[in-house]
């Protein structure tokens, strides 16, 4: 859980007090993997997320389906069963569990 978390917020999904075009950034990396442009990330669009994110970084483990999984039941606060933007912000600012822990 703590590597996708570090993915998410790498990938600049986490909020923050980053200036206005930092922000916007964080939006449009939202958006390219939002592919129905429902605002909302589902099962397989997290899965390319994070899929892109462990190519780029050497880490396939990061894109693991469990994992993904995991992430989504998370950081999924309104139970609707996809994360919209609010939800993959709040989910990156929390503190990770350590490595190995019961969120991993």
């Amino acid at each position: 859980m703590r590597k996708l978390i570090i993915a998410f917020t790498a990938i600049g999904l986490a909020a923050g007090t980053a200036p206005a075009h930092a922000q916007e950034g964080r939006g449009k990396m939202f958006a390219k993997f939002d592919a129905n442009a429902d605002g909302q990330l589902d099962e397989s669009e997290v899965t390319a997320l994070l899929k892109a994110r462990a190519e780029k970084k050497g880490q396939p483990e990061i894109a693991d389906p469990k994992k993904v999984k995991r992430f989504i039941k998370k950081a999924d606060t309104d139970g609707n069963g996809t994360v919209s933007q609010a939800e993959m912000q709040a989910a990156a600012a929390k503190p990770a569990a350590p490595e190995g822990g019961a969120a991993d």
